[in-house]
């Protein structure tokens, strides 16, 4: 007996043939980028915080003292000065010109400020930072050997144009080898060394001035 077919189960679709679905080749395409996304960050370095290397306890402490010192001399310059101008000036008999001993270093640590904060910018703070020093022991050398009140102006305009790097030096070093926990108490320390050095510069001035020489 021959059987006989539904032709309206024949048009249903059956469980196994596949249903299109709307959209595949934008699924597709969102699947590719996804994937090529998660490929270029895998492939990506992993970039953090840059290290930074310390000194360690000795050797920081070795520089914390030099910069120290360092602050210190060109504190006591700034003071030192002030006792012995009367001795000066009757040496020189150069009471016209006594205004200029404290203010033509004063004035070359005040207008030098940016000079060396450019210098510490674009050259290696190292070489900047022994050039102030050294500009700043000419300076000394030129007022320690003055044989008149214009040499020892000009000494003094050399020393406060040394000066402006060494001070400025002086906190940018401590910033590079100092970790950022200790940096409030080194500056503090800083302070406190100017401070003590700008005391003591009338008085010492007034000993060599009175037991030895100007």
């Amino acid at each position: 007996m021959a059987e006989v077919k539904d032709p309206s189960r024949e048009s249903l679709p059956t469980s196994s043939s596949p249903v299109p679905v709307g959209g595949s080749e934008e699924s597709k395409e969102i699947s590719i980028r996804n994937a090529t996304h998660e490929d270029e960050k895998k492939a990506a370095p992993a970039t953090g915080p840059p290290s930074v290397e310390y000194p360690g306890a000795i050797m920081g402490s070795i520089l914390t003292i030099a910069l120290l010192l360092a602050m210190f001399l060109v504190a006591l310059d700034m003071s030192i000065i002030t006792t012995a101008i009367p001795t000066i000036t009757a040496r020189f008999h150069s009471e016209g010109q006594m205004g200029w001993y404290g203010s033509a270093f004063f004035l070359c640590l005040a207008s030098f400020q940016s000079f060396w904060g450019k210098a510490y910018k674009y050259f290696p703070i190292k070489i900047a930072f022994l050039t102030a020093i050294g500009v700043f022991e000419l300076g000394s050398l030129v007022a320690a050997l003055s044989p008149n009140s214009p040499a020892l102006i000009i000494g003094r305009a050399i020393q406060g144009i040394g000066g402006a790097g060494v001070t400025g030096g002086c906190y940018t070093v401590l910033a590079f080898i100092t970790r950022p926990k200790n940096l409030q108490a080194v500056f503090g320390l800083t302070s406190g060394v100017f401070s003590l050095s700008s005391v003591l510069g009338p008085i010492l001035s007034g000993v060599f001035t009175q037991y030895a020489t100007w």
